[in-house]
């Protein structure tokens, strides 16, 4: 059963709930190089962001700018882990999740 859109956007508040207390570990924990755990967990969080995207209707992922980028980046994170930028994996967890949060909450009322 295909779950909804409302459903995967409540998914992703949780997923960015998580990237949240990698971030608040500070900048300092997440590259510190004798302690990949919160790299790993934010790869795992930005994995799991696309893949709830990539289950939500064409006509809510359309909505979304940088939909197709997001799902590209869980490609590269799922298939290419030895050619992983963590700054860009960092960036994504300060700026971009909570960006995109925003814009599937604004997309959400009008997708279903």
């Amino acid at each position: 059963m295909r779950r909804g859109d409302a459903e995967l956007v409540d998914d992703v508040a949780g997923f960015v709930a998580t990237a949240d207390r990698i971030v608040a570990l500070g900048e300092t924990a997440f590259f510190d190089p004798t302690d990949d755990i919160p790299r790993r967990a934010a790869r795992s969080v930005v994995i799991d962001v696309a893949t709830a995207l990539g289950a939500m209707s064409p006509r809510t992922r359309s909505q979304i700018p940088d939909a197709d980028a997001i799902i590209g980046m869980r490609n590269r994170l799922a298939h290419t882990y030895q050619a992983v930028n963590e700054r860009i994996v960092w960036n994504v967890l300060v700026r971009e999740l909570p960006r995109l949060l925003g814009a599937l909450r604004a997309a959400l009322p009008s997708a279903e």
